[in-house]
């Protein structure tokens, strides 16, 4: 049964990716880009208030699309439950193999719930701190574990 959770994992980790990329291009890089040339027409009286305003009502629209929008789209979404996903299957393959400590892969699993509300301040390193913590956790418990099979 493990080996079925590591590649749902898998497959969910995919679909973060691509979908979170995705996201990233349309908010980070798309609207991000837009904003600093709007405001560098503005400032260069290439753009009146009003064509100002209505760049800005474009961009709050596309921001709040419900379909690639970057707060409760189906991109946004998607990508956040992949990631939940992805750490929760992980989790229960690990929890089959009977060699790492439960609450690492408790950490494991809110790491991935954190992320998936939100990977801005204060989630985000929230998330990416626990994440950090039980990988620690895991990878000092299989090392012990080796340690102690080779006394």
């Amino acid at each position: 049964r493990g080996p079925i959770f590591a590649w749902l994992s898998r497959v969910a980790t995919f679909v973060f990716l691509i979908y979170y990329t995705a996201l990233d291009s349309i908010g980070g890089i798309g609207l991000g880009k837009t904003i600093e040339i709007t405001e560098r027409l503005a400032r260069e009286g290439k753009l009146t208030p009003e064509q100002v305003m209505g760049v800005s009502q474009v961009l709050n629209q596309t921001w709040t699309n419900p379909w690639v929008g970057g707060v409760g789209s189906f991109i946004s979404l998607t990508g956040s439950w992949a990631v939940f996903a992805s750490a929760l299957f992980l989790a229960i393959a690990l929890l089959f193999t009977e060699k790492v400590p439960w609450p690492a892969l408790i950490l494991l699993v809110a790491f991935g719930w954190e992320l998936q509300v939100s990977h801005t301040m204060p989630h985000g390193p929230i998330a990416f701190g626990l994440l950090i913590i039980s990988a620690f956790w895991i990878w000092w418990s299989v090392r012990r574990r080796r340690e102690l099979s080779t006394d």
